[in-house]
């Protein structure tokens, strides 16, 4: 979530991974936090498989409703509708300054029930959805962050969805800052990787 950390929010930077120093998505060399999930196709034999999985209009329509709702929920402090948004096991990170962490939706809660009043609003847009071979279901967007001074930031969230029992919910979103720069923890190449849309992980959809 972009906006003020919490008050203890669980260092991103203190769980940096441990592995050499990589490029990241921005062109600056950094290290990845530990809590990443797996990126890349699933492989069989040991190879890779390609061709996406179909997602139905339903399905599109469901997880951009889903996505745009973020910004509601949260900005007008909505703390008992998060549900809405994230899994009840969601993992939130955001990397500006040393990052944090919030594990679960009980932790979002708290968050969100804390957070600033100067906390900026929030617009999510320019959302593209990717599927790899396994299914995983993954959404990249552009979000704008327009502070109570009126100055504007902008970045991306890479989101993974999940099929519950209630709908399409984000079980891992993290916020990346683009502009202005700011200091931040750095990404690895490959987790922006699994983002990039290319002919085998872009949403195909079914006519149902």
């Amino acid at each position: 979530m972009p906006g003020h950390p919490p008050e203890d929010p669980g260092r991103l930077a203190d769980r940096l991974s441990a592995e050499p120093a990589a490029r990241s998505p921005r062109g600056r060399g950094g290290r990845g936090p530990g809590r990443l999930p797996a990126c890349g196709p699933a492989r069989r034999g040991g190879r890779a498989v390609t061709g996406a999985p179909a997602l139905s209009a339903a399905d599109v329509a469901e997880i951009h409703d889903t996505l745009a709702q973020f910004a509601h929920v949260f900005d007008n402090d909505e703390v008992a509708d998060l549900h809405r948004v994230f899994t009840d096991n969601a993992v939130i990170e955001n990397t500006i300054g040393a990052g944090y962490t919030i594990e679960g939706i009980a932790s979002a809660r708290q968050f969100t029930g804390r957070r600033s009043p100067d906390t900026p609003d929030h617009q999510t847009l320019d959302t593209v959805l990717l599927v790899d071979a396994g299914g995983t279901v993954r959404a990249r967007s552009r979000y704008i962050a327009t502070l109570i001074d009126g100055e504007v930031h902008g970045g991306d969230y890479y989101d993974i969805l999940e099929r519950t029992p209630r709908g399409w919910r984000i079980r891992y979103r993290v916020s990346v800052p683009r502009h202005p720069i700011l200091d931040a923890v750095e990404l690895p190449a490959e987790f922006a990787e699994a983002w990039r849309p290319t002919a085998e992980n872009l949403a195909r959809f079914t006519r149902s």
